[in-house]
């Protein structure tokens, strides 16, 4: 997990660590003695914090000068967290609802404001913000969220990590890696009978494997060089976006 400044965040089950060219590797006490067992969410922002959910004990706001509880995430424990660049901290929670955190004000959202993907299993909080859940993938349009069931699209289920690059947006699921075009995608939201044309790399590509679910970080990110790493059940693999090379050829048949 980037730390949005210059660095990363190293969770395990034993505890967190935090990497930076400067200090080397550090490890890092977590809130009331917990381990990094008790994690069920993370998320860094901007400007190099560290966002953690303890389950039951609440969410915390730290780092290298300790933590700080969020008084405003009171009751449920959110399974997602996602850092935007307005400042924003969103959650992600097992009620088909999320909400967003800024400067101590939350507002929550659920199916009334149009979110209709079942548990959440990630955010992508960029521009647009992007929201998977167990039974589809919805996008926030500033006023309300457009939502894709499914039934609608199959290849959607149990996407765990979202990643837009240049017009195209990647998918970390059940079904594999999937790209989409962001006009494709957003043809979809337009017009549900529509199905979204989608490209899915699997392991006739090289990728075994589906996607890793209920992760306290998102199963797919994108590095400095615009690579592509996902987090699997068979493990980690890459693809570069800008570099991927296909066989135009029929095969001759014998």
């Amino acid at each position: 997990q980037g730390d949005g400044v210059s660095g990363a965040w190293l969770l395990g089950r034993k505890g967190l660590w935090h990497w930076s060219n400067e200090g080397g590797l550090r490890e890092l006490a977590l809130p009331q003695g917990r381990s990094g067992r008790d994690v069920e969410a993370l998320a860094s922002d901007a400007a190099g914090g560290l966002w953690i959910a303890l389950g039951t004990a609440g969410v915390f706001r730290g780092g290298h000068d300790g933590w700080q509880r969020e008084a405003a995430i009171d009751g449920e424990s959110p399974s997602v967290l996602a850092a935007d660049r307005h400042g924003g901290l969103w959650l992600g929670f097992g009620t088909d609802s999320v909400a967003r955190l800024e400067r101590g004000q939350r507002r929550d959202y659920g199916a009334h404001d149009g979110l209709r993907v079942g548990r959440i299993t990630t955010i992508h909080a960029g521009d647009p913000v992007l929201v998977a859940g167990e039974e589809g993938l919805a996008q926030w349009d500033g006023t309300r969220f457009r939502s894709l069931a499914v039934q609608q699209a199959v290849s959607f289920c149990g996407i765990t990590g979202i990643v837009r690059t240049g017009n195209d947006w990647w998918l970390n699921g059940s079904s594999g890696l999937l790209r989409l075009s962001d006009a494709n995608w957003r043809r979809a939201l337009e017009d549900p009978t529509q199905l979204p044309d989608v490209r899915i790399f699997d392991q006739r590509d090289g990728l075994p494997g589906v996607a890793l679910q209920a992760r306290a970080t998102p199963t797919l990110v994108v590095d400095a060089q615009g690579v592509l790493w996902t987090s699997n059940n068979q493990g980690v693999a890459w693809i570069d976006p800008g570099a991927i090379r296909y066989n135009a050829l029929a095969p001759p048949v014998s």
